[in-house]
C-alpha cells in the first residue's frame, strides 16, 4: 500500500514535471517572440525619428521661405 502510494506520488512529480518543461519550452520561445517584435518595433521607432526630423527641417525651411516672400512682398509695397 505504501509502496503503490509512492509510485503514486512519483508518477504525480513526473507529470508535473513535464508540465513544468513544456510551460518553460513554451515561454522561452514565447520570450524569443517577443524579443523580435521588439527589435521590429525600435526600428520602427528610429524610422519614425529620422522621419520626424526630415519633417522638422522641412517645416523649418519652409518658415524661413515664407518670412523671404514676406519681407520681399513688404519691400516691393514700399
Amino acid at each position: 500500500m505504501v509502496k503503490a502510494t509512492m509510485e503514486a506520488r512519483v508518477g504525480a512529480l513526473e507529470d508535473r514535471q513535464e508540465k513544468t518543461e513544456a510551460a518553460l519550452i513554451a515561454l522561452d520561445g514565447s520570450l524569443d517572440a517577443l524579443f523580435d517584435e521588439q527589435k521590429k518595433l525600435h526600428a520602427q521607432v528610429e524610422q519614425l525619428h529620422h522621419s520626424v526630423g526630415l519633417i522638422a527641417e522641412t517645416v523649418i525651411r519652409m518658415g524661413d521661405e515664407i518670412r523671404t516672400m514676406q519681407k520681399t512682398i513688404r519691400e516691393g509695397l514700399s
